[in-house]
């Protein structure tokens, strides 16, 4: 007999993990440890926020927070970046493999308190002091002036009056007497925490008779123009009267012309580069002035010409110095082209050390022409955009001097004398009417070339050659787009400042590295660059990136000069290898922190995050590679999880070439590693 047919209908619903043991641990200054345990393994998603932040829910901490792999297990999460003495609360989610989420778990924790440093008297200011006032009248100072805090807490003061127990005291303490003789005062220090042990003791002695009154100083400085120096007179604070003895010598091809005072004063001869000079009853400034009228036997019978191509194709005499050392072409505006580039030749000259160009500085303070001046000397050619000084203000009307010396050894450092070797070693220096001016210019690099001959081992391995600059501390920089050129014969390269250049030789051995890899040839060229180091005798290329990783070899790959000036910068920003960086990428607005002024410099990049800082970086640098295929962005299979923010980026990196993906995607979300980025970056050399 037949049976009756049975249908069964099952839901499924997707387990969500299961957090549990969390809990922070070896909480420092600016981070901790966050730990959790999952019981599914999946994509964890997190958020530190100040403890009294309101609380995301799910959908925003997946918006907005951090993701990263998770384990089934055990789990850690590195926090750093974060405020000293601060409460955080961290807001942790796992989205398993089966798709659901788990509940949000919330770790608390409280980074730690810095230890005081008690306040201390200045150095600079010595333990006892004596002053004489009249009988009522009062005696004064500011104690700001004598204390400091390392810690800048705000401080507070005491005094003990003549031994008597110590009492409280305004900053700008005031102590009139009221009977003659020495009062003894002792003053201390408190920054909220503890008492300074240094004391500052003054003894003020009342008198019944007025001192006599001293008499007024005021300052005078002695300052020189362009072409000469000062021989005798120096800066001081002297007395209405005083009778000075000042002297100025020129320069080769300059005369003295006056003496001039900003104040009143008054020189007894100020034609008269040996003078003196009266102090008025008021602070001045007394500059010795030059006027250029050229060396008085340049050009004769020097017998050479420059050929120049512009405007005009015509000849121009070279001028040599008294020395016979130094070369001069000089030119006037109606030789220079702006509808093409002006080309001047000069040929090697025997004994000749530097080649100067002396030009209308207007020439090269354009702005929208795009032209440029070729100087080519037997020493090097230079190409000097139209705009190379666009950046500097007032050019018009001065005389611009680009002179390319040959340059020894001796004015090298010792690290950059061994890079050296016996390979050419050039200056490149820029004048401004006689002034000779530190020129940098972040958006227009001038391109160098300087003739060279490799080694028969040089040329087994044409790559290894590279370009160095030596800093204005005396420190070796690699300049990253320097190579050889065997077409031309010379080694070229670009430059955005104008220092010592000389050619080294660098045939590097990374260890477990090879040109198979999809990343070794990018990884040695890094190395040889130095734009990576080595860390525990590897140069890490599966190394996640952090974001001042990525700063550093930006900078580092695009030869961006740094400044020691480090005021204006990130508060985070405390690492002594990085801190100079950090601060020149904020300068140019290559970034602006992640807000509140904080870069978060430990914290790791998304391969989104990286392209968009690289492309904002090019942008200032008016380095934007050219279209070289045409890919789009929508050839790649998770093109849409790139945020909005980001495309452009990936757009004209894909279309420049720089960018290739891997298996047809991006993963913009993901972690970027040291190998990704300089790959990007080795690519972009390339083109």
């Amino acid at each position: 007999m037949p049976g009756n047919a049975v249908s069964i209908n099952a839901d499924f619903t997707a387990i969500p993990p299961v957090l549990s043991l969390q809990s922070a641990s070896a909480v420092t200054l600016f981070g901790a440890t966050l730990n959790y345990t999952s019981d599914m393994a999946g994509t964890v998603y997190y958020q530190i926020l100040a403890s009294d932040a309101p609380a995301p829910d799910i959908s925003a901490l997946r918006l907005s927070g951090v993701a990263a792999g998770a384990l089934a297990g055990a789990n850690q999460i590195i926090a750093s970046g974060l405020l000293s003495s601060s409460s955080y609360k961290a807001y942790i989610m796992v989205r398993g493999t089966t798709g659901a989420d788990s509940a949000i778990t919330v770790i608390s924790f409280t980074t730690l308190t810095p230890s005081n440093t008690i306040p201390n008297r200045k150095v600079s200011v010595t333990g006892t002091y004596s002053e004489t006032v009249t009988v009522n009248n009062p005696f004064s100072l500011n104690l700001n002036d004598i204390f400091e805090d390392a810690d800048l807490d705000p401080l507070t003061y005491t005094v003990s009056i003549a031994g008597a127990a110590k009492i409280a005291a305004a900053a700008n303490y005031t102590y009139t007497p009221a009977i003659a003789g020495d009062t003894v005062l002792v003053f201390k220090a408190n920054d909220g925490t503890a008492e300074s042990t240094d004391t500052y003791t003054v003894t003020v002695t009342a008198a019944d008779v007025p001192p006599l009154p001293l008499v007024p100083l005021y300052q005078f400085n002695i300052s020189v123009g362009p072409g000469g120096s000062i021989t005798a007179g120096f800066n001081n604070t002297i007395s209405e009267g005083t009778r000075l003895g000042i002297s100025a010598t020129p320069n080769s091809g300059y005369v003295f012309l006056r003496w001039v005072s900003t104040g009143r004063g008054e020189f007894i001869d100020s034609s008269n580069p040996s003078t003196t000079f009266i102090m008025p009853s008021e602070d001045v400034i007394v500059t010795a002035e030059f006027i250029y009228i050229g060396d008085l036997d340049e050009g004769l019978d020097s017998g050479y010409s420059a050929s120049i191509r512009g405007a005009l194709e015509t000849m121009c005499p070279v001028i040599i110095d008294s020395s016979g050392f130094m070369a001069n072409i000089e030119t006037s505006d109606d030789v220079f082209n702006n509808d093409d580039n002006t080309v001047i030749d000069v040929s090697e000259i025997p004994n000749v050390l530097s080649y100067s160009l002396s030009l209308p500085a207007q020439n090269l303070s354009n702005r929208t022409n795009g032209k440029k001046v070729l100087f080519n000397s037997p020493i090097a050619k230079i190409e000097l955009p139209d705009n190379m000084l666009s950046n500097l203000q007032d050019t018009h009307g001065q005389k611009a001097v680009i002179t390319i010396k040959k340059a020894g050894k001796n004015d090298l450092s010792d690290k950059m004398a061994k890079i050296a070797g016996v390979r050419p070693i050039i200056q490149l220096t820029l004048m401004l009417d006689g002034q000779e001016i530190k020129w940098e210019n972040p958006e227009v690099p001038v391109q160098v070339a300087i003739p060279y001959v490799p080694t028969e081992q040089e040329l087994l391995n044409p790559d290894a050659i590279t370009v160095w600059a030596q800093n204005d501390s005396g420190e070796a920089e690699c300049v990253i787009n320097g190579r050889y050129d065997p077409l031309t014969g010379t080694v070229t390269f670009k430059t955005r400042y104008f220092q010592y250049f000389t050619i080294g030789y660098d045939e590097k051995d990374i260890n477990g590295i090879n040109d198979g890899m999809w990343y070794g040839k990018a990884m040695k060229f890094a190395a040889i660059h130095d734009i990576i180091k080595k860390t525990d005798d590897t140069y890490s290329p599966y190394e996640e990136l952090s974001r001042q990783q990525l700063v550093v070899i930006m900078l580092k790959a695009y030869n961006i000069p740094l400044n020691d000036d480090i005021s204006d910068n990130f508060t985070d920003a405390v690492n002594t290898d990085t801190i100079r960086y950090l601060a020149k990428a904020r300068k140019l607005g290559i970034s602006k922190g992640i807000g509140d002024n904080m870069f978060n410099p430990d914290g790791k990049v998304s391969r989104q995050e990286m392209i968009t800082m690289l492309y904002r970086m090019l942008m200032i640098l008016n380095e934007l590679p050219p279209m070289a295929n045409a890919r789009q962005l929508t050839d790649f299979y998770d093109y849409e999880s790139i945020a909005p923010w980001a495309k452009e980026a990936f757009e004209v990196l894909i279309q420049a070439g720089a960018i290739n993906g891997s298996n047809g995607n991006l993963y913009p979300t993901s972690i970027a590693t040291k190998a990704e980025f300089v790959q990007i970056i080795y690519n972009l050399m390339k083109k």
